[in-house]
């Protein structure tokens, strides 16, 4: 069996395409957070019948940064018996880097939003009242688990124009790269 990392997705999560040499009657795979297991089944394809034309590739989604992972495959030897399980397959998604990338600001009155490109674990927003203006930390919500794509600017007057920079947090911790300035008119 083999895994391949397919990247991150639009949620900042992350999927892997398995493939291996097809079973008769189907297979399972299975997914765990360690080697040694306990593994617990993520996709079953079980045919009953003649057998022939099952699959031999799967793809599992909603893998997370700065996670190793293991997959195995068991084919079903009949209608009910699985043969022993494959290789185990082992796939690290790398950490989060807190690099946010682009920045876009937009909202209505009196509420504003920064949302970003890349997922980071917590932010660092610099506010200014214009693009050469000076710029002071506005909102700090340190390092935060959860993946995160989209802040908010509150408080803000219809009218005004108001200019941020961020700063995200990687999984470890760590600050990222400034990103911006990116002014947005409320």
């Amino acid at each position: 069996m083999q895994a391949f990392d397919g990247g991150p997705g639009l949620d900042g999560a992350y999927a892997v395409s398995l493939s291996w040499t097809p079973g008769t009657y189907g297979q399972r795979v299975s997914q765990s957070g360690s080697l040694n297991g306990p593994f617990t089944v993520v996709q079953d394809s079980q045919f009953i019948g003649s057998g022939g034309g099952c699959e031999n590739s799967a793809t599992i989604g909603n893998l997370r940064p700065g996670t190793t992972y293991y997959f195995e495959v068991a084919g079903y030897a009949d209608a009910t018996h699985l043969t022993p399980a494959s290789n185990v397959a082992t796939l690290t998604i790398p950490p989060s880097s807190g690099d946010a990338g682009p920045l876009t600001v937009g909202g209505t009155k009196r509420s504003g939003a920064v949302s970003w490109k890349n997922p980071v674990q917590g932010y660092r927003f610099y506010e200014a009242s214009s693009l050469g203006g000076t710029y002071s930390l506005d909102q700090d919500t340190g390092f935060e688990p959860d993946q995160e794509f989209l802040g908010f600017l509150l408080g803000v007057a219809a009218g005004t124009t108001v200019c941020v920079e961020l700063q995200g947090y990687g999984s470890s911790g760590q600050l990222g790269p400034l990103e911006g300035p990116t002014c947005g008119t409320f």
